[in-house]
Parts: structure tokens; sequence; C-alpha cells
């Protein structure tokens, strides 16, 4: 009984832990992803107001940190959600607002329809210019 109970204890712990590992986090109904930038200059996180993406408007805050850690303020920052599998991109542009210390709203993240969607965050400060790339398969209509 005891070792049941044990494995049980173990289970619960490790599904707990899961999605830190995956670098997905979810918070009551918001959803933290992290990324590091293909060249490595930037760190990005990305927190969706809800526990998912899906079809239709969606909203999210995007902090950008450079290698060092520090707040990336003043960046211009593209959002462009496709399919992945068709290369399709979303007709509607988000729009980006600088809230400070590195922190960016992006409005109107629009999903046309349901499947396997990415969203490329691209970052522009200065002369330096970086992408990183979050995966959203299984994106389905809300709920």
């Amino acid at each position: 009984m005891k070792t049941k109970s044990f494995i049980v204890v173990l289970l619960m712990f490790f599904a707990l832990l899961s999605p830190a590992f995956a670098g997905q986090t979810t918070k009551g109904s918001e959803c933290s992803l992290k990324e590091t930038t293909a060249k490595g200059m930037f760190n990005v996180e990305l927190k969706l107001e809800r526990a998912k993406l899906s079809v239709g408007k969606n909203t999210a805050d995007v902090t950008i940190r450079d290698k060092h850690e520090k707040p990336v303020t003043g960046a211009r920052l593209t959002i462009r959600p496709h399919v992945a599998r068709h290369g399709e991109t979303s007709i509607i542009r988000p729009s980006v607002t600088e809230k400070g210390d590195g922190v960016y709203s992006v409005k109107n993240i629009y999903i046309d329809m349901p499947g396997d969607w990415e969203l490329k965050v691209t970052v522009r400060k200065a002369e330096a210019e970086d992408s990183a790339v979050f995966d959203f398969p299984g994106v389905k209509k809300r709920e």
C-alpha cells in the first residue's frame, strides 16, 4: 500500500513539473512561454491572456531581455502568426505597444482557422535583429 501511495505522489509531482520543463507554464487562465532568439541575442517571454492560443483574437504581453537578462526597451517588435504546415500568414497584423521595462503589449493576434500555428516574434533594436518562434499545435476554437 505504501508503494502505491508513493508512486501516486511521485506521478503527481512530475505532472506538475512537466509544463515548466517544456518552457510553458500556466497560471490561472494565462499561458507563459519562453524562447531564446535564433542568434541568442534576446530572451523572449510570451504571456498569452488565456491558457491557450485559440481561433479569433488573442492578446499577449511579450517581455524582451538581452542575453544578460536586462530589459530591452525601445525595440521594434513584429509578431507574425502563420499556419505551420501551409506557411500562410494571418491577414490581420497584430499591434504592439511598449509598456516599459522590456514589456510590450500585443493586441489582435488573429488566428483564422483551427490547426497548427506558429507565432514568430522578431525583435529589432538599433542594428540588432533576431527572432524566436513559438509553436502552437492543435489550435482550436474557443470553448
